[in-house]
């Protein structure tokens, strides 16, 4: 049985697998270089990634993003803690359960070395070292449920009506939060579709109708993040955010403010559809001609990341951020993907390849390091 297993495993190194161990070591280095940034952000602080987690029902009444703050505000009554302390925590939680199923993802992909010049691309895990704002934003909430969803769909051939129920109301809470949840929600329906499970009224119901009938209820209803006295709720409270308030002075005032920021700074947005293009090209390298797709199955996840594309297209118009929403459907599209690919033979990545895999993995590496994008306002420049 040993010598079966030892057999197995030169079989997999030799078509360029990663090995179980290095895929462990991999994804805590990137788990503890992201915490280490997590708590700078924190405790530096950052006020527009601890302001954000600290918008509130307590100043205004109920408004976008305040069911944060307002739960932060009970923990703290509770546990006697600093507001930093609480936001690092409840981030450092959400983390963990993010990189333990993307773990689990990538232990069920058995994918061949080069996904490491992927995953370190700028577009993924390298933003977090090149833009280290982005580290604590409330993304990582939709990485953590739509990862979490993946690995059930592992585990299970199918999913029960209260387990949908569970992940519609989590993304629900999602849409309290932060509203950019809802433009992400067709990943979830296309994972479904891809893995073959039965998408039922109640479905549609839970995963859908509930978190986007809070999105149109916040929309409608919702008050100013700022109503005035958020700031010095926070200095009561041992926080001083007057000289850097952050979202706190953000101007509501235009919807579509932020659209003509954009067009004023067109040249640094011009840049986002570079690296979008960029990224196109990593995926392609990597599941095209280091992996393969059953051909139906690869249309149907081609078209529907577009769908989640266009469906997502008015948040390129109200948020400004564009560099995090293009992230966002890279790493989704990344899990859905990693979920129907499957390794290639050795002969078989040569016969699509021209060059060596390793010096294509030593070009990719270099690249990575030679540009960058931002979460926001530089789509594109070169440099570490």
């Amino acid at each position: 049985m040993l010598k079966h297993y030892h057999n197995a495993n030169q079989q997999a190194s030799s078509q360029g697998i990663l090995s179980d161990k290095f895929i462990f070591n991999f994804c805590l280095i990137i788990y503890f270089i992201t915490v280490l940034i997590l708590i700078y952000n924190c405790y530096k602080p950052n006020e527009w990634v601890i302001g954000d987690w600290l918008i509130n029902f307590q100043d205004g009444g109920f408004k976008r993003r305040g069911l944060g703050g307002s739960l932060i505000f009970f923990l703290q009554n509770q546990l006697n803690l600093s507001l930093k302390l609480l936001v690092t925590l409840l981030n450092l939680a959400i983390y963990s359960v993010f990189f333990y199923c993307f773990y689990k993802i990538l232990l069920f992909s058995k994918p061949h070395f080069l996904i490491i010049s992927l995953l370190t691309s700028p577009v993924l895990f390298l933003l977090y070292v090149k833009d280290k704002a982005v580290v604590g934003r409330k993304e990582i909430l939709i990485y953590t449920i739509f990862s979490s969803l993946a690995v059930q769909l592992l585990r299970y051939q199918r999913i029960s009506n209260f387990s949908y129920l569970i992940f519609g109301s989590l993304l629900t809470v999602s849409v309290l939060l932060h509203e950019m949840t809802v433009f992400f929600i067709p990943y979830f329906f296309l994972l479904l579709h891809i893995k073959k499970q039965k998408i039922s009224t109640y479905t549609f119901l839970y995963l859908f109708i509930f978190p986007a009938t809070a999105g149109v209820i916040i929309f409608l209803f919702g008050s100013k993040i700022n109503e005035g006295t958020s700031l010095s709720i926070f200095l009561n409270r041992g926080l001083d955010l007057t000289a850097s308030p952050g979202i706190f002075s953000f101007d509501e005032s235009h919807l579509l403010g932020e659209l003509s920021f954009i067009m004023t700074e067109k040249w640094n947005y011009l840049g986002y559809i570079i690296s979008a293009l960029l990224a196109i090209i990593y995926f392609y390298i990597y599941f095209n001609l280091f992996r393969k797709i059953e051909q139906n199955t690869g249309i149907t996840a081609s078209i529907g990341i577009l769908f989640c594309f266009l469906f997502s297209s008015p948040l390129f118009i109200l948020g400004s951020d564009w560099g995090r929403w293009l992230s966002i459907h890279c790493f989704l599209s990344l899990i859905l993907l990693l979920l129907i690919d499957k390794p290639k033979t050795q002969i078989e990545i040569q016969k699509d390849l021209k060059l060596s895999p390793r010096a294509l993995f030593a070009a990719l590496l270099l690249l990575n390091a030679c540009w960058r994008m931002k979460g926001w306002n530089n789509g594109l420049d070169f440099g570490f």
